[in-house]
Parts: C-alpha cells; sequence; structure tokens
C-alpha cells in the first residue's frame, strides 16, 4: 500500500506564537482554534481532495496489478510461459514505475519470469531476471523466494559451464539447507568440472553417508571408486550395500543395476551379478546396452 506523502505545511496559515506568552497556549483553547483555522483554510479542502483521489488512484492500481499478477501465475501453472512471460513484464515495469524496487512481489515476479524465459529455452534472459531476484530479497533467511531463485541461478550456471558461478550458489543453498541433496550434488558437480576433485569427493561422501538411499551421489560415488587402479574392498562392499538401499526405494533404476552388477564382479560375486542383470532384462523395459554388456561379463565370470 502506498501513502499519500503530500506536504501539507506549505499550505496552512501562518501561526505566530510564544508558549509563556500566550494564555490560550496554557488555557487549552489555542490548539482547537488552530484546527477550525486550518480546516476553514480555502486550501485545506483542495489539499485533501487531492490526497484522497491519490490513495484511491493508487488502491486501484494495485489491484489491477495484484489481478494481473495472479493471471499470470494462472497462465505459468498450466505451462502457457508463452503468455506468462509478456504478463510478468508488465508485472515488473509497473512496480519499478511505482518505484517500489524494495517491494516484496518484485523479487516474486523476477523469479516467474526467469522460470519461464527457461522452460522456452532462453537462458540469457533466465540467468538475468533469477540474479534479479536474488539481488532485490532484502531479508534472505526470511524470504520464501530467495532459495528458489538462488537454485535456478545455480543449475543454468551449471549447465551453461559457468562452474565457479554454480559452486557460489549451491554453497549457500547447502549451507542454510544441508538436507538438500539435490543442491550437494550439483555442488559436487560445480567443483569436479573445476578440477577441485578433493573437495568434490568430501562432498560426495558428506551426501552418501547422510542418504545413501540417494541415487545419484551412490551411483556417481561407486563409479569412482570403481574407476581406481586398486579398488577398495571395503568401501565396494558398503557401497554395494548402498545400492541395495538405492534399488530398494528405485527399483526401476536401470543405472544403478549395471554398477551394482560392477561392484558385484569387482568383489568377487559374478554369480550374483549375473543374477541381478537377469533379473533386470525380465522385469525392466531397457534397451541399454550396459545391461547385456555387463550380463555377459558376469556370465564370463560365473
Amino acid at each position: 500500500m502506498y501513502f499519500c506523502r503530500t506536504s501539507f505545511t506549505s499550505a496552512l496559515p501562518h501561526f505566530h506564537w510564544k508558549y509563556t506568552q500566550n494564555k490560550r497556549a496554557c488555557d487549552g483553547t489555542l490548539f482547537p482554534t488552530m484546527m477550525r483555522s486550518i480546516v476553514q483554510s480555502p486550501s485545506f479542502g483542495l489539499i485533501w481532495a487531492l490526497c484522497t483521489l491519490t490513495v484511491l488512484a493508487q488502491q486501484s492500481q494495485h489491484k489491477d496489478l495484484d489481478a494481473l499478477n495472479r493471471q499470470a501465475i494462472e497462465l505459468q501453472r498450466n505451462g502457457l510461459f508463452q503468455e506468462s512471460a509478456p504478463l510478468f513484464e508488465i508485472v515488473i515495469e509497473r512496480l519499478e514505475t511505482y518505484n517500489a524496487s524494495d517491494d516484496r512481489h518484485l523479487p516474486s515476479a523476477h523469479y516467474n519470469l526467469a522460470t519461464a524465459h527457461n522452460q522456452l529455452g532462453d537462458a540469457a534472459a533466465a540467468l538475468y531476471h533469477y540474479q534479479r531476484a536474488v539481488d532485490l530479497v532484502n531479508n534472505p533467511g526470511n524470504s520464501d523466494i530467495y532459495l528458489p531463485s538462488l537454485r535456478g541461478l545455480g543449475v543454468l550456471h551449471l549447465t551453461e559451464g559457468n562452474y565457479g558461478s554454480a559452486q557460489d550458489c549451491f554453497q549457500q543453498i547447502v549451507g542454510q539447507e544441508p538436507w538438500d541433496h539435490s543442491a550437494t550434488f550439483n555442488l559436487y558437480s560445480a567443483l569436479k568440472e573445476q578440477g577441485h576433485t578433493d573437495k568434490a569427493i568430501k562432498i560426495l561422501d558428506f551426501l552418501v553417508q547422510t542418504d545413501d538411499s540417494y541415487s545419484l551421489g551412490v551411483i556417481e560415488r561407486a563409479e569412482l571408486e570403481l574407476a581406481k587402479d586398486f579398488v577398495d574392498q571395503e568401501k565396494l562392499n558398503a557401497l554395494r550395500k548402498s545400492l541395495n538401499r538405492t534399488l530398494q526405494k528405485h527399483p526401476l533404476n536401470v543405472h544403478a543395476h549395471i554398477v551394482l552388477a560392477q561392484v558385484l564382479i569387482e568383489i568377487g560375486y559374478p554369480l550374483q551379478a549375473l543374477m541381478a542383470m537377469q533379473l533386470v532384462i525380465t522385469t525392466v523395459t531397457s534397451t541399454d546396452p550396459g545391461i547385456y554388456g555387463q550380463l555377459c561379463i558376469a556370465a564370463r565370470l560365473g
């Protein structure tokens, strides 16, 4: 809500009095007299009317803007991003025209517009508006739009190969929400792509220890271990258990099945790997050549 800030001072009659010398100031009759003079002033009615009209006009503008924003959000919910984007642009333009850079609705409008551009494949525009949403949040710790904007920004930076910027985004998210497995895995990916292997593996180990049923983390950790020249049997056995838990939660994850078979073969259980791959073939519809590759290796070793 915008309030009228018109100054009444210049339009009021000039009153000159001294508190200690004016009897009416002491006996309480001066203030009512002043108020009567103000109200009866020819300028007062005009200024009062102008102020009232200004407030009513601003209230009307806010109602129209709210309706436009709701319409854009509804279009976005229905997947009509091409139609919602121009409406969010109008919302942003009007909010900025009202000099409302600290308005709580402005970051949300930028976030929604960024989402629309992202869905439409315009990465540059999406990056710009996600960044604007992040910058406009005055109190990140008490905002429901800050972390989603930061997450969208981080994912785009990661996709575009801006790994340092992606790292900054996901570090902030994990710092506030360490249980966010997706952000943690993306932080690992950003570190890994920059060549910070030791830091990346520490992040990945933290993720697997926090939730060893998170498939992306467990699969990645197992593949890193399998890629070593000298595999650690103890670690592989632990990863085998984690992969089994992952498959209990995601039984149709073909990639997890393939990696589990690789682990089983590596630790000396080719028959179990063979049975696992045969089970996958009968229960999962997939053309992944890795399934048959592991099946052949397991059959040969078994």
